[in-house]
C-alpha cells in the first residue's frame, strides 16, 4: 500500500464522561452518540472535509483548509450545545475537540497518522468539555479570516514531542457570550487562565513508559467516579501513574487538577487543611 505526505488540517474529537453516561443509560447514550455523529458528518461535509474515522465515542476528520476544519467544529459545538440545551449538565453528551494543522502520513484507504494527528488528539484532550482548543498553527492561518475570538492559553506540553504547543481557544465572535456570562452558567468553553496554570503538578513530568493503556484506563475510571483508588504493592508506580493522569486530565476541570499529599495526614479533621495548603 501506498503513502504519501500531505499538509492537512486535521480534527479529533472525543466524548466526555462517555462511561459514566454508558452506566447510567445504555440504550440512551448509544442513540445519543449515533445523533452526535450525524452533526459531526454533516458539518465536517458541509466544509470540503471527510471523516477518516469514528472508533468509540471518538471522531477524527480531516480538512484541507484551516479555516474549513475551525468552521466544522464551532458549527458542530454551537449545534450540540442547541440541542442540548434542555438537558442538565450531567446528561448531555459532551464533546472536546483539538484542531492542528501539519504534516501527516495518508495511506490509499484514507487512514491518516503522524505528528499532525497526535498534536490535534492531544489538543482535544487539553481542552474544555464543548471547546474548540487550536494550535498556533491554525489560529495563524485563519486569525482575521473568520467570525471566531482566539484566546491565548499559552504553551502547551505535547506528549512525546520536543517543543510545547502554542494553544488558542476558539469560539464564534457574534454568539458567543461574555465569559462572566459563561462562567455564571457553567458553560465556559475558553478557561481564563492557560490550563498550565490550573495546577501545582509538576511540570513537565518525567516520561511514563509503557503505561499509556494504564492511564486511559484509568481516565475512564475518573470518568465514571468521583473515587478512585489506585492498588497495589510499593514501588511499583502507583503515584507515577496517578500524577501522568492528573496531567492528563488538564483542561477537563474548571478549577483546574491538584496534587495532594496526605501520607502525613494522621487525623481525619485535618485533610481539609491539608488540602488547601496543597492547592
Amino acid at each position: 500500500m501506498t503513502t504519501r505526505h500531505r499538509l492537512l488540517a486535521i480534527l479529533v474529537a472525543d466524548a466526555v464522561g462517555y462511561s459514566r453516561l454508558m452506566s447510567a443509560d445504555d440504550v440512551g447514550t448509544v442513540a445519543a452518540l449515533d445523533a452526535a455523529r450525524g452533526v459531526f458528518a454533516r458539518h465536517v461535509a458541509l466544509q470540503s472535509g471527510r471523516i477518516v474515522d469514528m472508533a468509540g465515542d471518538s471522531v477524527l476528520a480531516a480538512f484541507d483548509t484551516a479555516r474549513g476544519a475551525v468552521l466544522a467544529a464551532l458549527g458542530i459545538q454551537q449545534q450540540l450545545l442547541a440541542q442540548a440545551s434542555s438537558l442538565l449538565a450531567l446528561e448531555r453528551m459532551r464533546f472536546r475537540i483539538g484542531l492542528h494543522l501539519g504534516d501527516v502520513i495518508e495511506k490509499e484507504d484514507g487512514t491518516v497518522y503522524g505528528d499532525g494527528v497526535n498534536i490535534a488528539a492531544r489538543l482535544q484532550q487539553l481542552g474544555p468539555p464543548e471547546g474548540v482548543t487550536v494550535s498556533q498553527a491554525i489560529h495563524d492561518a485563519v486569525k482575521n479570516r473568520i467570525d471566531a475570538t482566539f484566546e491565548d492559553l499559552g504553551e502547551q506540553a505535547i506528549k512525546n514531542m520536543a517543543n510545547p504547543i502554542r494553544a488558542f481557544c476558539a469560539r464564534v465572535s457574534s454568539t458567543a457570550p461574555s465569559r462572566a456570562q459563561a462562567i455564571s452558567a457553567g458553560e465556559d468553553a475558553c478557561p481564563s487562565r492557560p490550563v498550565t496554570d490550573l495546577t501545582n503538578l509538576a511540570f513537565p513530568l518525567d516520561p511514563l513508559i509503557g503505561r499509556d493503556a494504564d492511564v486511559a484506563a484509568l481516565r475512564k475510571l475518573l470518568d465514571a467516579h468521583r473515587l478512585v483508588t489506585i492498588l497495589g504493592g510499593g514501588g511499583i508506580g502507583k503515584t507515577r501513574l496517578a500524577q501522568a493522569t492528573a496531567r492528563e486530565l488538564l483542561g477537563s476541570h474548571r478549577d483546574g487538577v491538584w496534587w495532594i499529599d496526605l501520607a502525613a495526614v494522621l487525623a481525619p479533621g485535618n485533610i481539609v487543611g491539608a488540602i488547601a495548603h496543597g492547592a
